[in-house]
């Protein structure tokens, strides 16, 4: 239920919907339909005759193997004027994040080719 309220939060602030647990449901449709569908999603995945672990595991196998992109648009976020103003980040800590970019990429696609090789 927490990560259903807090999905249904977030996707409330970054699409300007109405919409907090204090609401009414006809007050907040679709915060209450986010968190309702996040509830079912967690349901079926909970009754499907997968084991909860292969779950876990492939998950956070594309968590990781998402990092990289996730990284890369960070940054660029981070180094533009125009989105962070006075607050985007210097060219040292860009460096800095460049190459941590470039290792964790260098580590996922160790990782596919390792898995592709051993397949």
């Amino acid at each position: 239920p927490i990560l259903a309220s807090t999905s249904a939060y977030v996707m409330s602030h970054t699409f300007g919907w109405s919409g907090s647990l204090d609401a009414k449901v006809g007050e907040a449709k679709a915060f209450y339909g986010v968190i309702l569908g996040s509830l079912a999603i967690a349901a079926a995945v909970a009754f499907a005759p997968v084991s909860p672990i292969a779950v876990l595991y492939w998950a956070s196998i594309a968590g990781g193997l998402a990092t990289p992109l996730t990284l890369f648009f960070l940054v660029r976020v981070a180094r533009d004027a125009h989105i962070m103003g006075p607050h985007r980040i210097g060219p040292l800590f860009a460096a800095s994040a460049w190459v941590v970019t470039g290792v964790v990429t260098i580590a996922a696609a160790a990782f596919l080719l390792m898995e592709i090789h051993h397949a």
